[in-house]
């Protein structure tokens, strides 16, 4: 409302409930509606060491779950997994990837938000008008690079 540009942080499990949270702590819709551009939800899961990823046929079970959820086509031939080598001290991973679900407020949003429209509706504007970027295709990313695994990708979409 100043013109400054502030980041800051709070727990929501979804981008959607963070403006539920906002509003727990007592601000209005409106005063969210105006004051948010983006937000931005991380889950962090370990990162396959590049050293000694493996592309591998999927399990089947595993690669039930993943079409299941739209991840993976039933085609997939390989997946990548974790071996274990020196440079990661036999565990298959080193560090960690955020996946991230990213809410734009576009005026569609802003004004659903500020109207007081449910968080479901709101949820639904924001897929409607490509606002939403779900936990789910930047999973879906990181595996297509091989940066994950598939069974850390199940991990990052749970709920």
């Amino acid at each position: 409302m100043t013109g400054h540009l502030l980041l800051t942080s709070l727990h929501a499990n979804h981008t959607i409930a963070a403006v539920q949270r906002l509003e727990n702590l007592g601000t209005g819709r409106a005063l969210i509606a105006q004051s948010i551009h983006l937000v931005l939800v991380q889950r962090l899961v370990r990162k396959l060491c590049s050293a000694c990823r493996k592309l591998d046929p999927p399990v089947p079970a595993l690669l039930e779950s993943l079409v299941a959820r739209g991840i993976v086509d039933k085609g997939q031939q390989t997946l990548p997994r974790a071996v274990g080598c020196d440079a990661c001290g036999g565990t298959g991973y080193v560090g960690r990837a955020a996946v991230v679900e990213a809410l734009q407020i576009n005026d569609a949003v802003r004004e659903a938000i500020a109207a007081g429209r449910s968080l479901a509706d709101v949820h639904d504007i924001a897929t409607e008008t490509r606002a939403l970027t779900p936990f789910i295709d930047y999973a879906r990313h990181l595996l297509q690079k091989q940066i994950i695994s598939a069974s850390e990708v199940l991990l990052s979409v749970a709920d």
